[in-house]
């Protein structure tokens, strides 16, 4: 008997490994962009940092290409590509990260620098004056690296050392000897910030020897005072 193969077509099980939700992965997009940043107060000439996040609609942190910075102020603060900050005055802007079209932001505020001349005694020519700053805030402030100035421009400054810090509504006097340049009947003394912003700026002439000027009351007016108060409330 001759007999013939039948090709059958059989059913075949096939296996497909799927996400707990019973498909394929997925790439989800881009729901919520958080801002954050390394400071959210800087001085006017300080940089800060920028950071993006991305998440999905489940929460989970996404794997970014670029972000697209901005400032609704950037008079106030502006922002580079890479997301670095400078205080360019003092006020509040709003730093904006869009990423795949969707964005989010965080408020930055900009202040000016605190610290003020409240006090100049020049002695003409004895070589034995003095300055002396005040700081009218709430909150200490450290002096290291703010520079003393005989003018804006040329070489001749002082740099305050690490180390030197005026408390909240406190003072901190500095010597002629330690200036290294005098204090002489007429001048003009000039105060910059560690970020080289001027802070305050004094100019005097014909200075009665043993007498000061200062502002009244503290963070005032300048007055010539009714005697030097080094370190001290000003004698008004």
């Amino acid at each position: 008997m001759n007999h013939r193969l039948l090709g059958l077509a059989l059913p075949v099980a096939i296996s497909i490994a799927c996400g707990d939700s019973g498909m394929g992965p997925t790439t989800s997009g881009v729901e919520t962009v958080e801002v954050t940043l390394a400071d959210d107060a800087i001085e006017v000439g300080q940089f800060d940092t920028a950071t993006a996040i991305a998440r999905d609609a489940n929460g989970n942190q996404l794997v970014i290409d670029h972000v697209t910075w901005s400032s609704n102020f950037p008079g106030v603060a502006s922002i580079f590509p890479n997301g670095q900050i400078n205080g360019i005055n003092q006020g509040n802007a709003d730093i904006i990260a869009v990423i795949d079209g969707r964005a989010g932001s965080h408020r930055i505020t900009v202040s000016r620098p605190a610290v003020i001349i409240n006090e100049m005694f020049a002695d003409g020519d004895l070589g034995d004056g003095w300055v002396e700053l005040y700081n009218p805030t709430g909150s200490p402030i450290d002096l290291a690296g703010w520079e003393l100035r005989p003018s804006e421009t040329g070489p001749t400054a002082y740099f305050i050392p690490a180390g030197v810090t005026i408390a909240a509504g406190g003072y901190a006097v500095v010597d002629e000897a330690t200036l290294g340049f005098p204090l002489a009947v007429n001048g003009t003394f000039v105060l910059l910030s560690k970020y080289r912003i001027l802070s305050d700026v004094f100019a005097w002439i014909n200075e009665t020897p043993g007498k000061s000027d200062g502002r009244c009351p503290d963070g005032g007016q300048f007055v010539e005072l009714a005697r030097p108060t080094r370190n001290a409330a000003n004698a008004c």
